[in-house]
């Protein structure tokens, strides 16, 4: 939280001065989809930097998502309601493509311990974003690792997976600002959308804030 917490205070001065737009997206992403992937994507389209916030708890690729596959917008109308002054914050919809549930029962239906490469390739690929055939295959390297094999996604994986999507998006955005990405010390979904409501109260900071859910 305090990495956080000084990275968040030295944007709010910058964003004080210049009235850039930053986009804030947290979640579990166990494991990052396509469906993330084009969150992340719509907020480099409109944001001057994009803060990215995964939470570190493992999923088990039988486990579904604790919000069943919804959004939970209802906690981020919440902030929306609660004034403050100086301070513009959105909600951002997109359409969610697809759901980290649907996801890893794929990837428990792609029958990893016997599919090669090419055969995972071609099970998931629905999930998977436009990526350059490199990139694809460091995302499905990481979706057959071992963890995977075990039956669940670690924040390692999903972690590998981000900074393969971040490097494509700040190519195909060539993003004035940047994106950050971090892992953040509490637990998935929930503890997600505190953390966003604590991520927003510094002083001084009077730009827009763009809030994105997980898909």
């Amino acid at each position: 939280m305090r990495l956080i917490n000084d990275s968040f205070d030295q944007l709010c001065e910058l964003n004080e001065k210049s009235g850039k737009t930053i986009g804030i997206f947290p979640g579990a992403f166990k494991p990052p989809h396509r469906g993330h992937y084009a969150t992340a994507a719509a907020a480099c389209e409109v944001c001057d930097t994009v803060y990215i916030f995964m939470s570190p708890k493992a999923r088990m690729l039988c486990q579904p998502s604790a919000d069943n596959g919804k959004p939970e917008w209802e906690k981020f109308k919440g902030l929306l309601e609660k004034p403050r002054k100086g301070l513009n914050i959105e909600l951002a919809e997109v359409d969610r493509q697809t759901s980290a549930s649907e996801a890893r029962q794929r990837i428990l239906d792609a029958s990893l311990d016997r599919c090669d490469m090419e055969s995972f390739t071609n099970n998931i690929e629905a999930y998977l974003p436009d990526l350059q055939p490199a990139q694809k295959h460091r995302v499905v390297q990481e979706l057959m690792s071992k963890s995977v094999k075990d039956g669940q996604i670690t924040a390692r994986e999903a972690s590998n997976i981000w900074k393969v999507y971040v490097r494509q998006l700040e190519r195909d955005f060539n993003m004035r600002g940047q994106i950050i990405f971090e892992t953040v010390p509490v637990s998935p979904i929930v503890s997600s959308y505190d953390l966003v409501d604590k991520t927003l109260v510094p002083e001084g900071f009077s730009g827009t804030v763009k809030l994105y859910t997980g898909t």
